[in-house]
């Protein structure tokens, strides 16, 4: 399976390996540390215990996200502003509530937070913006969000 990603989460999935991979590092170091306190204390070491925890959460969280960022495919936003397509910012209109929201139609998984200012990121396998891929300016999607139908209008692709 393709995991679709736009360049700059890609590269922030990576640095996350990175932390990750250093995070297991740590736990083992601190694992090893913990054995030089006696053999007498081993089977009552919180220390090792704690470590060897968070060793196989490090590892397996790890090997998770390598698994999808080695089938991770790239895309580049296309320049077509007139259809919603992934790495488009969207504006869209509840045509129910008359609330207005942007949003980004990011990557397979969207690991960070926005910056002050930014424009969140919704994944593409997200109900929101499966509904809205695809469809053009003033266009209407239906999705189902918190268990209700929403009518939404598109009203800006940027």
């Amino acid at each position: 399976m393709d995991y679709i990603f736009l360049q700059e989460d890609l590269d922030h999935l990576r640095s996350l390996l990175q932390n990750i991979h250093s995070q297991a590092r740590q736990a083992g170091k601190d694992m090893g540390e913990s054995c030089e306190e006696g053999a007498e204390t081993f089977h009552d070491n919180f220390a090792y215990e704690d470590g060897e925890r968070r060793y196989k959460l490090s590892a397996q969280r790890f090997v998770e996200l390598r698994r999808i960022a080695e089938s991770a495919r790239v895309v580049t936003p296309n320049s077509d502003t007139t259809r919603v397509s992934i790495g488009r910012i969207v504006t869209v209109r509840n045509e129910d509530t008359g609330k207005v929201q942007t949003f980004k139609i990011g990557s397979y998984m969207v690991l960070r937070n926005p910056e002050p200012g930014e424009v969140r990121s919704v994944s593409y396998t997200a109900p929101l913006a499966r509904a809205v891929i695809g469809k053009r300016l003033n266009e209407e999607a239906h999705v189902e969000l918190g268990g209700q139908e929403q009518i939404l209008t598109i009203i800006k692709i940027e």
